[in-house]
């Protein structure tokens, strides 16, 4: 009996999937997101929120209006595996949310990107992302309009 055993494939040749962005490139599309954002007014689904010595993700029943604050590089930046860049934004709250503590720390997750070219939806909606329609997404296009978003005409269209 032998006690050589097969060396397993490497996943990329078992999925078919190979990186062809490099991590640079992948840093580069997660920093200009990021880039394009500081400073403004989006809208999140979905938070990190660190309060009380807990972190907790937090699916939002209503978006919170949130503002993106200056974040460390590294977590801009951030990689989950060797092939994939998860960034992840410091934000503060712009209105009270009743499902977010007031003394909380709030972090959200934009894209984010794989280096077989998938980009993954994030958690943020910011100016010039898609945005839901339909009926029950009225309110958020009329709020959206509001904060200039998206023009008044859409959120009536779609309110009509």
């Amino acid at each position: 009996m032998s006690n050589t055993h097969a060396t397993p494939a490497p996943v990329s040749n078992v999925t078919g999937l190979q990186s062809f962005i490099s991590q640079d490139r992948l840093a580069a599309k997660a920093m200009a997101d990021y880039e394009r954002l500081l400073g403004k007014t989006v809208l999140v689904n979905r938070v990190k929120i660190i309060a009380n010595g807990r972190v907790d993700y937090l699916r939002l029943s209503t978006p919170a209006i949130v503002r993106v604050l200056k974040t460390r590089r590294s977590r801009v930046e951030y990689f989950s595996c060797k092939d994939l860049v998860v960034p992840e934004w410091t934000v503060e709250l712009v209105v009270a949310h009743p499902q977010i503590p007031k003394s909380a720390t709030v972090m959200a997750h934009p894209r984010s990107y794989g280096g077989d070219g998938q980009t993954y939806p994030g958690d943020v909606m910011g100016p010039g992302d898609q945005y839901p329609v339909g009926a029950a997404s009225s309110f958020t296009l009329r709020l959206l309009a509001s904060l200039r978003f998206v023009p008044t005409a859409l959120a009536e269209l779609v309110h009509a």
